[in-house]
């Protein structure tokens, strides 16, 4: 067995509260991942994934004394190395030729819908937005949930969970939120509709320089990520986290045990390895689509339902472009900090409450900003746009066309001028996810996604607002930035949704992993955003951490028993 003695641990960190690993911009980070030299043969317990669900379950079954190991397809990112311009941008896009890019699209033309995820040690939490935010009470009381979730939403079970992961990833409203344009100007549009404004929770600590760059990866070290909260605690408890190491198969021994069948991530010109690790426990986490691709790949004996209930979250972007007001979402990064008299804020601080009426009419609008790698790039594009498209412009929106073209974007010119608008919401959660065969890509099928009514709901709602902001309406930036006209989502839910059963999900309220027969593969579990049976109407960070928290006592408890 290979020595898997930690060395060089991060500081220590309190276990309520996120892991201060940085001070300032230039600190040096005491790495998490050790080399896959020393990887043992077995262990208590394999995560494979380490996003919220991944890194909850690896620090909460480390704590109880199990050995851990976690698996991560990406390669961990220090501070400095998240991009601030447009070829950095590109260069840390996921391609089979980049196989270890920072961010991954998941385009492929079979799809319906495009899913935007990030690739790495702490997976998404490296490209979020970072909010905090609970669903309201409505949704816990739909039919998709098993009946233990809804006693535990009920009896407040669920919610001390809730607390728990809020803590540890120092949710937390920031004061001078309330002062930035583009909060004055969202709120000023919502009030005026009739709507609640309100701010909610971000992920971030009081060292935030409100830059902006939250969803490109903060060069900071102030937002708390999985790698700057779970992740350190894991690692302390005596977790052993490997990276640029992707799962590809899951099988179980006659003994009992769980044996996770692994590619090495290289890159493109180095030969592929392969590899195998053991334990009694497996828990899967590396979100909706890897979760469920991984399951179909297994050949276990499963629920029918997998691959079904993929949810988008209602997740649409929209943009009102050039309009009446300078709203300061010119994200500028760590390049320029204490240069700009004007804070831009965290990526997305606020939003308007529309949840009310129907499911499939309620929603949070929220707003966004231009990351630094994209300001320039997204001037010249939606600039030009905005010349060709039909429709006078005023002399003032042609004047900050023209200097943002001619000057670059600044304060003073169109891009300044406008709202990226951004919703969750509820969609039908018809979408599906399909495996052709061990080798092929999984597929996203839900024909007509963008005709549901969710998104039809949302789409005029932002027109009308980009008309009192006095903008120019950009449906989609996504397809006048990159063609076509899907829509795109960065909140996947589902495939491997939790039910009551075996015919009405893949797993059972914790997560375990429901057998044809309908018992459970002891010692299998699925923790992310997979599990999540139906669209939340807020961003699903904390529900999965949440759902996570409490599940990690049954996965425990499981353990001690086999």
């Amino acid at each position: 067995m290979v020595d898997s003695t930690i060395t060089g641990a991060p500081t220590e960190c309190n276990e309520h509260a996120p892991c201060s690993r940085v001070v300032g911009v230039t600190s040096v980070v005491e790495r998490l991942s050790s080399p896959i030299s020393r990887l043992a043969y077995r262990y208590d317990v394999i995560v494979v994934g380490s996003g919220y669900g991944a890194s909850i379950s690896a620090a909460r079954l480390a704590e109880a004394g199990l050995s851990v190991c976690v698996l991560e397809r990406g390669r961990e990112w220090s501070l400095g190395e998240f991009p601030t311009d447009q070829a950095a941008l590109a260069a840390v896009i996921k391609t089979p030729l980049n196989p270890l890019g920072l961010i991954d699209p998941n385009t492929q033309l079979a799809n319906d819908l495009d899913v935007v995820v990030g690739n790495g040690l702490g997976g998404t939490s490296l490209i979020n937005a970072g909010i905090s935010l609970r669903p309201e009470n409505a949704v816990f009381e739909q039919p998709e949930w098993p009946s233990a979730i809804k006693r535990a939403w009920q009896d407040g079970s669920l919610s001390e969970c809730y607390a728990r992961a809020e803590n540890v990833l120092g949710a937390r409203r920031d004061p001078r939120t309330s002062e930035l344009s583009k909060v004055i100007a969202h709120r000023a549009l919502v009030s005026n509709r009739g709507v609640a404004h309100g701010i909610h929770q971000v992920n971030v600590s009081e060292d935030c320089t409100r830059c902006g760059d939250c969803i490109a990866g903060c060069n900071i070290g102030a937002k708390n990520n999985l790698a700057m909260t779970y992740l350190p605690l894991a690692k302390r408890a005596g977790a052993m986290i490997f990276t640029e190491v992707e799962a590809r198969h899951v099988r179980q021994t006659g003994e009992g045990d769980w044996i996770v069948e692994f590619d090495l991530v290289r890159g493109p010109l180095a030969s592929a390895k392969s590899g195998s690790v053991r334990a009694r426990t497996v828990v899967i986490g590396a979100g909706s689509l890897g979760s469920t691709g991984l399951l179909m790949r297994s050949e276990l004996a499963l629920s029918k339902r997998l691959g079904e209930r993929f949810s988008a979250n209602a997740d649409i972007m929209t943009m009102s472009y050039n309009g009446s007001t300078r709203t300061d979402v010119l994200a500028y990064g760590n390049t320029i900090v204490g240069e700009r008299d004007w804070p831009v804020g965290t990526s997305i601080a606020s939003h308007g409450d529309y949840r009310r009426g129907p499911m499939e009419e309620r929603f949070l609008l929220l707003e966004g900003v231009v990351p630094t790698a994209l300001v320039t790039f997204v001037a010249r594009v939606f600039g030009a746009y905005a010349t060709l498209a039909p429709g006078e412009l005023t002399a003032d929106q042609c004047a900050r066309i023209q200097s943002d073209l001619i000057d670059g974007p600044g304060r003073d010119g169109a891009l300044n001028h406008s709202l990226l608008f951004l919703a969750c919401g509820h969609d039908s959660g018809n979408g599906r996810l399909v495996l052709s065969d061990p080798t092929s890509p999984l597929v996203i099928e839900w024909p007509g996604v963008d005709k549901e009514r969710a998104f039809e709901v949302i789409t005029r709602e932002m027109e009308a607002i980009t008309r009192d902001h006095g903008g120019i309406f950009i449906p989609n930036p996504r397809s006048t930035l990159l063609g076509g006209s899907r829509q795109m989502t960065v909140h996947p839910l589902g495939g491997c949704p939790m039910g009551e059963d075996v015919e009405r999900g893949v797993v059972d309220d914790m997560g375990r992993v429901w057998s044809a027969n309908g018992g459970v593969h002891r010692g299998l579990f699925v923790a992310d955003g997979a599990i999540v049976p139906r669209s939340l109407g807020v961003t699903p960070l904390l529900t999965i951490s949440a759902l996570t928290e409490r599940a990690t006592a049954a996965m425990i408890a499981d353990h001690s028993s086999q």
